[in-house]
C-alpha cells in the first residue's frame, strides 16, 4: 500500500481502520506491525497518531524510528512530556535518546532547551550525543545557546569548540557574530569551515577578513564559503582571486568557480577583468584550470582565446582536448577552420591506423568540431563528415560518427543528395547485422533525413516511426518535417508494476 501511494494511488481512507487494528492486535507479527505503522505514516494518517504513539512506546526500536519523526512533524503534543523525560533518563537507550532530541527540535520544544544544554556540557557523555544536542537545541533559537557557546570556544579540546559553532547555527545576535569570528581562524577543519558557513549565511561581508587566509586551506568546505564570498563581491579583485581556484583539486568547486566566471562576465562591467582573468589563466599548464578556462572561454564567446584553445587540442590531458575543442565549437572563428579540420583528420587517421588511438579523446575533439562545422556549413568538412557516415569497426561506436551524419543534415538542409540520403537510411535501418548501429546515432539518422527533406527515404522512417523511444519519435519529427504534416505524437504507454510481493489470489 505505500509503494501504491508512492506510485500515486489515492483514497485510502477506508484502509486505515485496518491497519489500525493490525498495528495493535498483541497477537500481530512484529514484522506486519512496522509494516502497518510504516504506511500509516506514508499515508500522513493523523487520525492514527495515538495508535501510533502507543504503538512506538513498545519494544519495537524499528516502530518508533519510523513514528516518531512523523509524530513530531505532525507537533503530536502527548509526546513531548514522554520525549522530555527521556533528556533526563539516564537509563535510556542512545537510539530512543537520539529519537527524541530530533523530535523536540522538530516541533520547537523550548522547555527542552535546559536538558539539552545540560547533555552538550555534559563531557561524560558520548560525543556522537552531544553534537546532537547541540544541533537539537540550536534550532530552538534560545538565548542560552551564545552563552553556553562562548564559553566552549575557548576550550582546548576540539569537540568542545566543535560543540560550540554547532550551537551557533541558528542565532544571529552580536554575540553569536563575536563568537564566529572567533572559531573561523580555527586550525581544525570542521570548526572554522561551520563557521565560515554560518558567518556568510548571515552576511558574506563577514568572510572578507577571511578570504586570504582561507583560499589555500586543505578542507574544500572553507574553500567552497571563499568562493561563494568572492563571486558575491563581484568585483575585479575577486575575480583575480576566484581564478585561483580554477584548478582545484575538488571537482565540484572548480566547475561552480568557472560558471560563477561565466555569470560575472555576462556582466559589462566585469566582462573585461573576467577575460583578463582567463588569459593568465590559459597561459598556465594546470591541466584543471585550463579544462574550466576553456569553459568560460567557450561560455563567454571571448574569441580572442582562439589560438591557445587550437595548441591545447594536443594537451596531455584529454579532458583539456575535449573542453578546448568544445570551446572552439562555442567561438566559430572563422579563420581557425582550416587547421580545426586538419587537427580532425589527423586524429581520425590516427584513430584508423592504430586501434590504440581510438579513444574518448579523440573521439570527442572530433565530434566538437565536426559539430561545429555543420552549425556554420563548412562545406570542406564535407569529405571528413561523409567518411564518418561510414560503419568503419575500429571507431564503430563513437560521438563523431554522429557528429558527422548530425552536422550532414545542416550542410545539405532541404537539398538532400539521393546517394548520401539512402546511405544514412541504411544507417538507420542497420539493426540485424552482426554489429548492428547504437540508437544515439540512428536518432540522428532520423533527424537528418528530415532536415534534408529526403523524400526518398520515407519507408525507412516509416518503418521505424512506431518505435516506443527516441529512434521513434526521431522517425516520426522527420516524416512531419519532409510531409509538413503536425508530427504524430506517441501514444501513452501504461506501464504495469508487476512481481509485487504480496498479490491477490485471483
Amino acid at each position: 500500500m505505500a509503494m501504491a501511494h508512492g506510485l500515486g494511488m489515492e483514497d485510502w481512507d477506508d484502509v486505515i481502520e485496518r491497519l489500525v487494528e493490525l498495528l495493535q492486535a498483541e497477537e500481530t507479527d512484529p514484522t506486519l506491525r512496522r509494516a502497518a505503522a510504516n504506511t500509516l505514516v506514508t499515508l500522513d494518517a493523523r487520525q492514527a497518531a495515538d495508535a501510533l504513539f502507543e504503538a512506538a512506546a513498545g519494544t519495537h526500536l524499528g516502530i518508533a524510528q519510523l513514528v516518531e519523526p512523523a509524530l513530531a512533524r505532525w507537533d503530536y503534543a502527548a509526546a513531548k512530556p514522554v520525549w522530555n523525560a527521556r533528556l533526563r533518563d539516564p537509563q535510556v537507550s542512545r537510539a530512543r535518546l537520539m529519537l527524541a532530541m530530533n523530535a523536540l527540535a522538530e516541533c520547537g520544544d523550548t522547555a527542552a532547551a535546559e536538558s539539552l544544554l545540560s547533555i552538550v556540557q555534559d563531557v561524560t557523555r558520548p560525543v556522537t550525543i552531544r553534537l546532537s544536542a547541540a544541533r537539537a537545541v540550536a534550532r530552538l533559537q534560545v538565548p542560552q545557546c551564545g552563552q553556553v557557546a562562548e564559553q566552549l570556544a575557548g576550550q582546548a579540546p576540539m569537540i568542545e569548540r566543535l560543540l560550540a559553532v554547532n550551537l551557533l547555527l541558528h542565532t544571529q545576535d552580536a554575540r553569536t557574530l563575536a563568537a564566529l569570528k572567533q572559531l573561523a581562524t580555527d586550525s581544525v577543519a570542521p570548526v572554522a569551515g561551520a563557521a565560515l558557513r554560518r558567518l556568510y549565511e548571515l552576511d558574506p561581508v563577514n568572510v572578507a577578513p577571511f578570504i586570504a587566509d582561507s583560499i589555500q586551506r586543505p578542507d574544500v568546505n572553507i574553500r567552497r564559503v571563499v568562493a561563494e564570498t568572492l563571486v558575491h563581491q563581484a568585483s575585479p579583485e575577486a575575480i583575480q582571486m576566484l581564478r585561483m581556484l580554477l584548478g582545484d583539486h575538488n571537482p565540484s568547486l572548480r566547475r561552480y568557480c568557472s560558471n560563477s566566471l561565466i555569470a560575472l562576465g555576462q556582466d559589462e562591467k566585469l566582462t573585461a577583468s573576467v577575460f583578463e582573468a582567463i588569459e593568465k589563466t590559459l597561459a598556465g599548464d594546470d591541466w584543471r584550470a585550463l579544462e574550466q578556462s576553456a569553459f568560460v572561454v567557450g561560455g563567454l564567446d571571448m574569441e580572442s582565446a582562439g589560438p591557445r584553445l587550437l595548441e591545447l587540442l594536443n594537451h596531455r590531458r584529454h579532458e583539456v582536448q575535449g573542453t578546448s575543442a568544445w570551446a572552439l565549437r562555442k567561438i566559430a572563428v572563422p579563420e581557425l577552420f582550416p587547421p580545426m579540420l586538419e587537427h580532425a583528420q589527423t586524429q581520425y587517421q590516427l584513430a584508423l591506423k592504430d586501434s590504440s588511438q581510438a579513444n574518448i579523446s579523440w573521439d570527442r575533439q572530433v565530434s566538437q568540431i565536426v559539430q561545429c562545422f555543420g552549425e556554420v556549413r563548412y562545406r570542406k568538412a564535407e569529405p571528413l563528415m561523409r567518411e564518418l557516415v561510414k560503419k568503419k569497426m575500429e571507431v564503430l561506436y563513437s560521438e563523431s560518427r554522429v557528429a558527422g551524419i548530425w552536422s550532414l543534415g545542416y550542410l545539405y538542409e532541404d537539398q538532400a543528395p539521393q546517394a548520401l540520403a539512402k546511405e544514412i537510411g541504411q544507417r538507420l535501418a542497420d539493426i540485424e547485422s552482426t554489429t548492428p548501429e547504437f540508437d544515439p546515432l540512428r536518432r540522428v539518422c532520423a533527424v537528418s533525413l528530415g532536415r534534408m527533406n529526403a523524400k526518398s527515404e520515407m519507408p525507412v522512417l516509416e518503418r521505424f516511426a512506431g518505435d516506443l523511444g527516441l529512434v521513434g519519435s526521431a522517425c516520426r519529427w522527420a516524416i512531419a518535417e519532409i510531409t509538413n504534416t503536425p508530427m504524430v505524437v506517441e501514444p501513452d504507454v501504461t506501464v504495469d508494476h508487476v512481481d509485487w510481493f504480496l498479490s491477490p489470489l485471483e
